[in-house]
């Protein structure tokens, strides 16, 4: 858990990165498929197939996480004070934002299926 977008160099537990790109996370919705704001050497491939409905699935999960749940789960990854405070936010936040998209989506989806 780092900042994305280092092609030689990886950064372990760096929350400023993290937490800096986290508005970034995800970009929108085109031709049916999310479009991710990462960038790095892993950038091709799975992440361009990613749907609204994967998206709703995984929330099926993530969107029941409590911010204690995060919390533990951080500890129990070695994770100090100070960075499963900041690393929880930004969790947080990126499932959040998720669930926004999700919501927007299927907003615009209903108000173009009254106009029919």
């Amino acid at each position: 858990m780092g900042k994305w977008g280092r092609i030689f160099t990886r950064e372990k537990w760096d929350c400023d990165g993290f937490t800096e790109q986290t508005q970034d996370f995800i970009k929108g919705v085109k031709d049916g498929k999310v479009e991710w704001g990462y960038t790095g050497k892993h950038t091709s491939g799975a992440k361009d197939d990613i749907t609204l409905g994967d998206v709703k699935w995984l929330l099926g999960y993530l969107g029941r996480l409590t911010d204690h749940q995060i919390i533990m789960g951080l500890q129990a990854s070695g994770a100090t004070k100070s960075e499963t405070q900041c690393f929880a936010k930004a969790i947080r936040n990126r499932i959040d934002q998720m669930k926004r998209l999700v919501a927007r989506e299927q907003l615009s989806l209903r108000q173009s299926n009254s106009h029919l």
